[in-house]
């Protein structure tokens, strides 16, 4: 046998090792939101591509997200200030003047222009959304829809329901069901804002009837505007803002919102698109396309900057930006955050419910442990320098119970697709929320298959929304009936509400050949906190 010498053997051993694997930083894609153009707003003559590339070869930005009005999509013209003017100006009456056609097809036209401005070799993506706008209620932006829609023809003007129940319907039924949104300058686009110190108690729609929450809504409502172009929307006082600030008011009404920062520009010919000047949201953890970014933001994994050259680190218990953890009462929480690549040095405030400042950070950064508490049910970082916000970051949400597990749960950890799990994040579940469910004993076989509803009376302790469903217990005690179906009007503390319930076919086909020994009715009560209750009555049928 041939000998080597220890030492190569010694040199041989070390080669075979494999190499160390460095550890990987998630990436932080800066880009830009809320974009007009000559398709709605914008100044005459511009159209979506020219902020498209604005974004990418001007500014060197990772993406942008467009935000057309939709009130404007089907119209050709231009609707900026300067059309408003006598006689009207004649670059107004054809919205883009580079392909004069797509003026009759601006939603589409949008999307192809969006796609033909992404390019992977120069690090860009572009993706769609438009602005519903309602005068009433306010603005939303929305993302990644195959539809779109508007206040003035869908019936949101009357009530916010109209726009969830689209939010939530599936794009094969027309809806958005496939699209993301975040709410738009909190307290500055609707007619009660225009008042000085007006707000819910003059007008029940104002900011998105007080920022009511729906909780079949809330795993595509994943922002809310800390910062419009360069103004804060988060802080008190600013915009008719109640104490706590609008963030943390949308929170503390039950939303999964995070921070985004939105540039809104395009209306004045001397805008720049893209500039650093300008609000950005910076998405983390994804790579630079479409499909990765959409799941980055359904996670809460962004956050919004005034700085444009700020980047932010947060977690609990090290947990990122948009978790969800459920935690014993009275765990030691650690939270840390770093903020890094600004020459100026960045001081850090820990927001929690009631928008509470509970620690402080300084020299970008924080280092701190609290207590899991019910009354501090999510934190979110205000980065600022010297007096002046420059940053916020998406909450992480945290359900302090008698009893939990002790990992933590990644965002929509809750057990549902989406995120949306049990609303309010607190996992606590109100038995007398539901205060009544009345329903008939015994019904008739033949009546119910003629009539095929039935109908129930519902009474909340609280403002509640209500979600029902009919079916029919068969030989084995198995449901057959639809899943519970989102009532669209919410139902108010005390009042008494009668449910028509629907029986699905699938029921009837049961009823009809004599399956079913009884009638179910289900129902689901959530509040304002996201907290839920839930009831069952069973209903004997006679022959």
């Amino acid at each position: 046998m041939r000998r080597f010498p220890v030492h190569l053997l010694a040199v041989t051993a070390v080669l075979a090792l494999p190499a160390p694997v460095a550890a990987v930083e998630p990436s932080h894609l800066i880009g830009a939101m809320h974009e007009h153009s000559g398709y709605s707003d914008g100044w005459p003559g511009s159209r979506p591509m020219d902020y498209f590339l604005s974004a990418r070869d001007k500014h060197d930005l990772d993406f942008l997200g467009s935000g057309e009005h939709s009130t404007n999509a089907d119209i050709p013209a231009v609707f900026n200030e300067e059309c408003y003017e006598e006689p009207r100006p004649a670059d107004c009456l054809i919205a883009d003047k580079v392909n004069p056609a797509d003026s009759f097809r601006k939603w589409d036209a949008t999307l192809e222009q969006a796609e033909a401005a992404t390019d992977p070799a120069k690090g860009f993506t572009g993706f769609r959304g438009f602005e519903w706008s309602s005068d009433r209620n306010g603005h939303i932006n929305v993302y990644f829809s195959q539809e779109d829609t508007n206040s003035e023809t869908d019936g949101s003007f009357g009530s916010m329901a109209f726009f969830y129940g689209w939010l939530t319907r599936s794009p094969a039924f027309g809806g958005g069901g496939d699209g993301l949104a975040h709410f738009n300058h909190p307290g500055d686009k609707s007619l009660c804002g225009q008042v000085d110190a007006c707000g819910p108690d003059q007008d029940p729609a104002f900011n998105w009837e007080d920022f009511r929450y729906v909780p079949a809504a809330d795993p595509q409502m994943v922002g809310i505007e800390v910062f419009n172009g360069q103004s804060d929307f988060a802080s008190p006082p600013h915009h008719f803002s109640p104490p706590e600030g609008w963030y943390a008011r949308a929170l503390d009404r039950g939303w999964h919102v995070g921070a985004i920062g939105s540039e809104d520009k395009g209306h004045k010919r001397t805008d720049d698109w893209g500039a650093s000047t300008f609000a950005k949201t910076v998405i983390v953890g994804a790579s630079n396309n479409r499909s990765s970014i959409k799941e980055a933001m359904r996670r809460r994994s962004f956050y919004a900057v005034l700085d444009n050259d700020l980047r932010i680190d947060f977690a609990v218990d090290g947990a990122a930006m948009g978790s969800r953890l459920d935690r014993r009462l009275g765990a030691p929480l650690q939270i840390r955050a770093q903020g890094r690549g600004t020459s100026t040095p960045v001081t850090f405030e820990l927001v929690t419910s009631g928008g509470r400042v509970v620690a402080e950070g300084t020299d970008g950064r924080l280092d701190t442990r609290r207590a899991a508490a019910p009354g501090e049910r999510y934190y979110f970082l205000r980065a600022k320098q010297g007096p002046r916000v420059v940053g916020y970051s998406s909450p992480i949400w945290v359900s302090a119970t008698a009893a939990a597990s002790p990992g933590a749960g990644a965002p929509g950890a809750s057990g549902t697709p989406g995120g949306a799990g049990t609303p309010g994040a607190s996992g606590e579940r109100l038995r007398r929320l539901l205060a009544g469910l009345g329903a008939p004993r015994r019904v008739g076989r033949g009546a119910l298959l003629r009539g095929r509803s039935l109908t129930v009376a519902v009474r909340c302790s609280r403002n509640c929304d209500l979600s029902a469903a009919l079916g029919v217990r068969g030989r084995r005690g198995r449901f057959r009936g639809p899943r519970l179906v989102r009532v669209t009007r919410p139902l108010r503390a005390g009042k008494r509400r009668l449910l028509r319930l629907r029986l699905g076919g699938r029921a009837r086909r049961h009823l009809r050949a004599r399956a079913g020994r009884s009638l179910l009715v289900r129902v689901r009560a959530v509040d304002a906190a996201g907290r839920q209750d839930r009831a069952s009555r069973r209903i004997r049928l006679t022959d």
